[in-house]
């Protein structure tokens, strides 16, 4: 399928989505942008083939957030439904089986902050700047930010960026734990595309059942967390992966994992 936002190729089980420049030639959260980005999500899960999901922006432009021309023209009830239309597909990023990577080749400010929360991780160019400057327009980021910047970082620094709005670094981000990797400019999606190869050679089921068992415990309490992941553990030991893991384990070879 063809979109006008989002550009999409697919190689050694990782799926590279390109977000497009605009007419004004920058990225922003379009409803064109929102509607491409659902689409394309709602196929992933079911999608085998798919080991991880690398999102990465054009040139220097990763996205910058929500269109402020469009959000000033919608009235109250259509920016409200169009934020939950957000809200619902940050969610869904974050909830993919697959393990989806961040390749920020641009800043990354605002919603496009926030869409980068939802990834499993998040690799950046040297010089870019990431931060949430919503309360500096009078508002507050509305697609999840105010809730998974906190949950990743220290809560003050969190606490810090969202009450002034200041972006950061990425070096400074890799320090506080918002980032995990910082490249030279122009190669953080030669290193995301090896990362996610590294990835997709592993056991499906196994690198699902683990991304699955983090991201829902996380907001469970311990007990109940470690029994959510015990239902992975037959699941996993009785499929042909563990069975040829633990094999190739014992022979010293490499496993053939064929993603069952």
């Amino acid at each position: 399928m063809t979109f006008r936002y989002i550009e999409q190729s697919q190689q050694d089980g990782v799926l590279l989505m390109t977000l497009r420049k605009n007419e004004e030639s920058v990225i922003t959260l379009k409803e064109g942008l929102v509607e491409e980005l659902e689409t394309v999500l709602e196929a992933l899960p079911g999608e085998d083939a798919v080991r991880v999901v690398v999102i990465t922006g054009t040139d220097d432009v990763f996205l910058v957030g929500a269109d402020l021309k469009d959000m000033r023209s919608r009235t109250v009830r259509e920016n409200v439904l169009y934020n939950h239309k957000l809200i619902t597909i940050f969610n869904r990023i974050e909830n993919l089986p697959q393990p989806v990577i961040a390749a920020l080749n641009g800043s990354a400010l605002g919603g496009g902050l926030e869409l980068a929360l939802t990834a499993t991780f998040r690799l950046a160019n040297a010089s870019i700047r990431l931060g949430l400057p919503e309360v500096k327009l009078g508002i507050l980021p509305g697609a999840g930010g105010t809730q998974r910047l906190p949950r990743l970082i220290p809560r003050s620094i969190a606490m810090r960026l969202l009450l002034t709005g200041d972006a950061i670094t990425a070096d400074a981000a890799k320090t506080f734990g918002l980032v995990d990797e910082v490249y030279p400019d122009n190669n953080v999606l030669g290193h995301a595309f090896t990362f996610g190869k590294q990835l997709a050679q592993g056991p499906r089921l196994a690198v699902q059942a683990i991304k699955d068992a983090v991201t829902v415990g996380a907001n469970l309490d311990l007990s109940s967390a470690i029994s959510y992941a015990e239902r992975y553990a037959a699941q996993l030991i009785n499929s042909h992966d563990a069975q040829e893991g633990i094999a190739a384990f014992l022979e010293k070879r490499t496993p053939k994992f064929l993603g069952n």
